[in-house]
């Protein structure tokens, strides 16, 4: 069921399906339907148009990064896979999905206000076109506002756990995040119950599974867990690095080796910071900064290239 069909590429994103995302459709054709072939049909086509142009707003941005995006459409929607991404491309990959979604929706609005002004029985003698624009216009501007809502794993929960950041320490503005998540996915199931939606009683049980073990691992308090995680930060950091110093990103390549030492838990892991740290005060003439990193790093050969540099550029 997990096997990918890949449909087209377009802008050079390739899109691809999985049959799970067939069956959901179906499923939801029928729930949303009730009978009715036409609605449960518009519905499923609306809903596909929906979450591509949806996850095209996230691959849109992630190719313009230069990220190579794929475009998923399976699972409980969509998903778009990309190559890493710094916090500010990240933010915006993630915002410009809900985005399309509501700018969808208000051009479908502005459609069915410019024909009901200009041609009023355009729309009532075309049932199957008032149709298809009234589950555009609805779709768009609930699945948008609904991805907006802090709830992880959605956009809006990542969107808030990427403003948090901006405010407090990482381990408090994760433990911030994960209570509010929480707190909205708790908010999400109760209306569901309350209004009998079968299927959002489905989505909002099981995002409360993913919260409560985020939660779990946020607010755990022992020693060992806190040190593993920030060590696994520290590797995350130095394949950032790797890939930075790779395309002469030496900004980059400072960034994460300030960040990879902050983080590291090894004196295997704060040497390899340091060695970045080296390479990278090299190459943006940072020189004597570079050589003081220098005494602390691994001596690889990029090392000793870069102090001979150092050195040799300061005598002058």
């Amino acid at each position: 069921m997990n096997k990918l069909i890949h449909l087209f590429t377009l802008n050079g994103i390739p899109v691809a399906v999985t049959p799970w995302f067939f069956c959901l459709m179906a499923i939801l054709a029928m729930l949303v339907g009730n009978g009715s072939f036409l609605h449960g049909i518009m519905f499923a086509v609306v809903g596909t148009i929906s979450i591509g142009i949806h996850e095209f707003g996230h691959a849109t941005v992630a190719n313009h990064y230069g990220l190579n995006p794929q475009v998923i459409l399976g699972g409980l929607g969509g998903l778009t896979q990309h190559r890493s991404a710094n916090a500010k491309q990240s933010f915006w990959i993630t915002l410009w999905g809900p985005l399309s979604d509501l700018i969808l929706a208000a051009l479908s609005f502005g459609i069915i206000m410019l024909l009901s002004m200009l041609a009023p029985t355009f729309l009532p003698e075309h049932a199957y076109m008032q149709l298809f624009l009234t589950y555009m216009l609805w779709i768009n501007f609930v699945w948008g506002v609904f991805n907006l809502l802090p709830i992880y794993p959605m956009d809006g929960g990542k969107l808030c756990a990427a403003i948090l950041a901006k405010f407090f320490k990482p381990g408090l503005a994760l433990k911030i995040g994960c209570v509010i998540s929480a707190i909205c996915c708790l908010g999400l199931a109760g209306w569901a119950v309350a209004e009998k939606q079968i299927f959002m009683i489905f989505i909002a049980f099981y995002m409360l599974i993913i919260n409560f073990a985020g939660m779990k691992t946020a607010f755990a308090k022992r020693e060992d867990t806190i040190k593993e995680q920030a060590g696994l930060q520290a590797e995350i950091m130095y394949e950032k690095g790797l890939v930075a110093a790779r395309e002469h990103r030496w900004e980059d390549l400072e960034k994460y080796g300030h960040q990879m030492k902050a983080c590291a838990e090894t004196k295997d892991q704060r040497k390899r910071a340091y060695e970045f740290l080296t390479i990278a005060c090299t190459n943006t003439f940072k020189y004597e900064d570079a050589l003081e990193y220098s005494k602390h790093a691994s001596q690889t050969d990029a090392v000793k290239q870069a102090v001979a540099r150092c050195k040799n550029i300061l005598k002058t």
